[in-house]
């Protein structure tokens, strides 16, 4: 995914962001992490440490 393409999703969901339930609003960064952080839920605590 393209940092354009990012950001039209990235708008759209800030801008639905006042219609959203607490639980809504939750899922809705998780997806957003999803999107921008695709492999560092695969990372182990190694790789995570072999960065610092």
């Amino acid at each position: 995914m393209t940092r354009k393409e990012y950001e039209l999703v990235f708008q759209a969901i800030r801008h639905y962001r006042c219609l959203m339930t607490d639980e809504q609003e939750v899922l809705s960064e998780k997806i957003l992490d999803d999107i921008f952080y695709p492999s560092f839920d695969s990372l182990t605590q190694e790789d995570l440490q072999n960065v610092q």
